[in-house]
C-alpha cells in the first residue's frame, strides 16, 4: 500500500507566531511540520528562541521535517550582483542553522525570487550559472550540519518555472545529495504536474501538495481544485518516491485557525483516499 507521511506547513500561520499555533497543530492532529521561516513566525537568525521552538516541538511530541528557507526579493542566490548574492547566501547559511537547530532534515528552498521582469534567454543563463555556483556553497553548508537542501520548482511565470531548470543544477554540480521539492500548484501551473514525478525520478524528498483553479497560484486544500490527483499520486508511486508529502495551504485567507486545521485533515483525508484507490487498482 502507498503509505507516505503526511505533514503540514506552518505557512498556513506565518502572520501568527510559532508559539501560537503549535498547539492548534497538534490538537488538529498533525505531527510532521515543515516550519514557515516568515520573520514574524520564526525568526531563524534568532538561535535562542529557534531553541525554544524545537523544545516546544519535543514537548508536544510533534517533529520537524523540513524548515522552508527564507525568500522574497531580498532573497536571490541567482543575482547577477556579486554582493546580493552573497548576503542571500549568508541569510540560507543562517536559516540552515535554523533548520539543524531544529532537527530538520532538510531546508526547502526556492532558486530565485520573483523578479520584476522575466529574464532574457542571455540573462537567464547566467542566473543559471549563478545559482549552481551558490548551490555548490550551500550544499556544503547543509552536508556540514547534516541538512540536506531541496530545490523548490517555481511557478511557471518565475524564473526556474520549469523542472528543466531545476535539473540543470544538479546536472551543473559535481555533488549528487542535491534534491528537489515538488510543488503540484506550481507543477500544474506549468502543465508539468503528471510528468514532473518522472523527471524528478530518484532525487525528490519531498512534495508539497497543494491544488488550485488552473489561473492562480491560490494553494488549495488537495481534491479542493482542478489537479487530477489519482494521476499526481499515480505517478509518484510508480516512480518509488518514499518522501514526505507537506500539506500546504494558503495563509493569507482570514480563516479561523480550527477551519484551517479541518481543512489540512481533510485534505490528509483525501490524499489517502487516493492512495487506497491506487493500492486496489493495482493488487
Amino acid at each position: 500500500m502507498v503509505d507516505w507521511q503526511v505533514g503540514l506547513s506552518t505557512g498556513c500561520f506565518y502572520r501568527q507566531s510559532i508559539f501560537d499555533v503549535l498547539q492548534v497543530v497538534k490538537d488538529g492532529g498533525f505531527n510532521v511540520l515543515e516550519l514557515s521561516s516568515y520573520s514574524a513566525h520564526l525568526d531563524y537568525r534568532n538561535p535562542d528562541l529557534v531553541r525554544r521552538v524545537a523544545g516546544r516541538i519535543e514537548e508536544l511530541g510533534m517533529e520537524v521535517f523540513s524548515l522552508h528557507a527564507p525568500f522574497g526579493g531580498h532573497i536571490d542566490i541567482s543575482a547577477l550582483d556579486e554582493n546580493t548574492r552573497r548576503r542571500s547566501i549568508d541569510e540560507l547559511v543562517a536559516a540552515l542553522d535554523a533548520a539543524q537547530l531544529l532537527g530538520a532534515s532538510c531546508m526547502v528552498m526556492h532558486p530565485a525570487p520573483e523578479l520584476e521582469r522575466f529574464p532574457s534567454d542571455t540573462e537567464m543563463i547566467a542566473r543559471m550559472h549563478q545559482t549552481a555556483s551558490s548551490a555548490s556553497i550551500l550544499w556544503k553548508a547543509a552536508r556540514e550540519r547534516g541538512v540536506r537542501v531541496a530545490f523548490e520548482n517555481m511557478a511557471p511565470h518565475v524564473a526556474f518555472g520549469r523542472v528543466r531548470d531545476i535539473l540543470w543544477i544538479l546536472g551543473s554540480l559535481d555533488e549528487t545529495e542535491i534534491c528537489f521539492c515538488l510543488d503540484t500548484g506550481h507543477a500544474h501551473l506549468a502543465r508539468e504536474a503528471y510528468t514532473a514525478p518522472y523527471k524528478l525520478r530518484g532525487c525528490l524528498a519531498v512534495v508539497h501538495a497543494n491544488d488550485n483553479d488552473d489561473r492562480t497560484d491560490c494553494h488549495l486544500p488537495p481534491g479542493r481544485g482542478v489537479l487530477r490527483w489519482e494521476k499526481i499520486l499515480g505517478a509518484l508511486k510508480e516512480t518509488g518516491f518514499c518522501g514526505t508529502m507537506i500539506i500546504e495551504l494558503a495563509g493569507d485567507t482570514g480563516k479561523p485557525p480550527q477551519q484551517v486545521m479541518q481543512e489540512a485533515r481533510a485534505a490528509r483525508a483525501f490524499i489517502r483516499s487516493v492512495c487506497r484507490k491506487l493500492t486496489a487498482h493495482s493488487s
